[in-house]
């Protein structure tokens, strides 16, 4: 039992991964840097904080205070370590990129 209810709790947690939404920005999201448009869009705010782009997850890393290289990001939307799903085949090389040095350049800021 006690496996089968930790299976439910890690599908719930990543159900928030990756959606439309997690993350502020609405309709400034458009007007903003594409890699911040590509935060709020893969819904990362829903586990990540990065207060540049409105994010305010809690189960990930703060990205404000670990402050990644843009080859660190690149590596995790790829790879999806620990509860983090893959983006590998959900957004393309270039996005993943542009994601990555996004989060390098505001992180912190």
């Amino acid at each position: 039992m006690t496996r089968l209810a930790l299976a439910g709790l890690a599908l719930l947690m990543l159900a928030g991964c990756g959606g439309a939404t997690g993350g502020s920005g609405g309709a400034n999201v458009a007007a903003g840097p594409p890699g911040k448009r590509l935060f709020v869009e893969n819904g990362c705010g829903g586990c990540h904080q990065l207060a540049a782009a409105g994010g305010g997850g809690s189960f990930g890393p703060d990205l404000d205070m670990l402050r990644p290289s843009a080859a660190r990001v690149e590596a995790s939307l790829r790879t999806g370590p620990g509860a983090m799903p893959s983006y590998a085949g959900r957004i393309s090389d270039a996005d993943m990129i542009v994601l990555a040095q996004y989060v390098q350049t505001v992180a912190g800021s």
